[in-house]
C-alpha cells in the first residue's frame, strides 16, 4: 500500500491514518475486496500505537468503508463511501433575498432520493454552502462539506450551479476528488454537465410551426441570458416567421403572477397581432400562465398552443394540454457521476451535454451512455 499519510498536527492521529487509508482506496492502491495489511504493518507503516490503528479501524468501519471477518482480517467494503458517496451541493448564493426553492433543485433533489436507479451509489446533500465572506462565518453545509473534502469521505463533488465564484476557494481547489458542476463551460479543474438550451428551443419552435402557428410569443425568466431570446428569433427566421417585440415578455420566478399578467396583455391584442403559440422557457410560470389562459377563455390548443419548459422528474399537475419538454434530473445526476469517473480515470476536465426530453422520452434512454462534448478547454490534472 502505497504511503499517504500527512503528519499535520491539527488532526487527530487516528483521523489523519483513517483519511490515508481513504486516500488509498479511492486511488485504487487498496481494492474492494482487498485485505487490509496487518495490524503491525499499519502500526510500523504510521508510527502508532496499536490503539491508534484500532480507533483508526473502527472510526472506517462504523463509515462502511471496511468490515472485519474474525481472525481472518479486515478488508475493504465492496461499496466503501470514498467510491460511491457523492456530495451534491446547493450552493447559497443561488437562494438570497429569499426566493422560492428553484424548481431544477427540487428536481434534483428528488432524482437524488429515488430509492432505485443509483445501485450502490449515493448522494449526500449539502443544500446551503456559503464560505466565509466579508467577515461572516462560513455556513454549517460549507464547513461540513470542506471536511468530508479534506477527509476523502466522499468520492466527488457535483455543483447544482456554477463554480465561478468559488474558484479559488478549497472547496474548489483541493486536489484529490474529481468534480462536476451544472454549469455552462469548464472551469479550472471542474468539468461540467451542460444543458442543449438551443436544442430545447428549436424542438419548441418546430412542435410549434407544425402546429401551424404564426405568431409565436416567448416567455422568459427576468434571470435568464438575451442569448435564449436571440435563438429564438434566429430559429423563427429560418422558418420565415418573425418574432415581434411585444411577443417577447420576462417575467420572475420571485413574481410568478407577472407571467399570468403578461399573458393577459397578449391575449387582448387583436385578432391579427395575437399570438396563436408561446414558448415558456421557464415551469416556475407554468401555473401562472395557464390561470391567465383559463381567465382569458382561450382555448388549448385550438386558440393558442404552448411548449412549456420542464424539470424531470417533477410534475406541475396542471389541467391544460401544454407540450412539455425538458431536462430529466434523474439523467443530469447520472452523467454527474460519468463525467467524475472519467476524471478520475484520466484526469482530464470535459463538457457533458444534455439533450432535452419530452415526458414520453425520459426514461427512453436508460442504459445509453450520454453524449459527451470535450471542451476546447479541456485540461489536464
Amino acid at each position: 500500500m502505497k504511503q499517504h499519510y500527512t503528519s499535520d498536527r491539527s488532526v487527530a492521529r487516528h483521523q489523519a491514518i483513517s483519511r490515508a487509508l481513504r486516500q488509498a482506496i479511492h486511488a485504487g492502491d487498496v481494492l474492494p475486496g482487498d485485505q487490509l495489511p496487518a495490524r503491525q504493518e499499519l502500526e510500523s507503516e504510521f508510527n502508532v500505537t496499536n490503539m491508534t490503528i484500532q480507533r483508526s479501524i473502527d472510526q472506517l468501519k462504523q463509515e462502511g468503508a471496511i468490515y472485519s471477518r474474525g481472525r481472518w482480517g479486515v478488508f475493504v467494503a465492496d461499496h466503501p463511501p470514498c467510491l460511491h458517496r457523492f456530495a451534491l451541493v446547493f450552493n447559497r448564493n443561488d437562494r438570497v433575498q429569499d426566493l422560492p426553492w428553484p424548481l431544477n433543485y427540487q428536481a434534483l433533489l428528488d432524482a437524488a432520493a429515488m430509492p432505485t436507479g443509483w445501485g450502490s451509489d449515493s448522494f449526500d446533500v449539502y443544500r446551503d454552502v456559503a464560505p466565509p465572506a466579508a467577515g461572516a462565518p462560513p455556513s454549517d453545509d460549507y464547513v461540513r462539506l470542506l471536511e468530508d473534502i479534506e477527509e476523502m469521505r466522499v468520492a466527488g463533488v457535483i455543483y447544482a450551479s456554477d463554480v465561478a465564484d468559488y474558484l479559488l476557494d478549497p472547496i474548489v481547489t483541493l486536489d484529490g476528488l474529481p468534480r462536476v458542476a451544472l454549469s455552462s463551460g469548464v472551469r479550472g479543474k471542474v468539468s461540467a454537465v451542460r444543458t442543449d438550451r438551443l436544442r430545447l428551443l428549436e424542438r419548441a419552435v418546430d412542435h410549434l410551426v407544425a402546429g401551424g402557428c404564426k405568431r409565436v410569443a416567448i416567455l422568459v425568466s427576468a434571470q435568464s441570458k438575451l442569448e435564449d431570446v436571440t435563438h429564438c428569433r434566429e430559429l423563427l427566421a429560418k422558418r420565415d416567421l418573425l418574432l415581434d417585440d411585444m411577443l417577447v415578455q420576462a417575467s420572475h420566478r420571485s413574481h410568478p403572477q407577472w407571467a399570468r399578467n403578461s399573458l393577459l396583455l397578449l391575449m387582448a391584442l387583436p385578432r391579427e397581432l395575437r399570438p396563436d403559440g408561446i414558448i415558456l422557457t421557464d415551469d416556475h410560470f407554468v401555473s401562472q400562465v395557464a390561470k391567465g389562459l383559463v381567465e382569458s377563455s382561450m382555448r388549448v390548443p385550438e386558440d393558442v398552443q404552448v411548449v412549456a419548459h420542464a424539470n424531470y422528474p417533477l410534475r406541475d399537475g396542471g389541467v391544460l394540454p401544454f407540450h412539455r419538454i425538458g431536462f430529466d434530473a434523474g439523467e443530469m445526476l447520472a452523467t454527474c457521476l460519468a463525467a467524475l469517473r472519467a476524471q478520475r480515470e484520466t484526469g482530464r476536465t470535459e463538457m457533458w451535454m444534455i439533450p432535452p426530453r419530452t415526458p414520453d422520452e425520459v426514461g427512453a434512454h436508460d442504459g445509453q451512455a450520454p453524449s459527451r462534448v470535450v471542451s476546447n478547454l479541456m485540461t489536464s490534472v
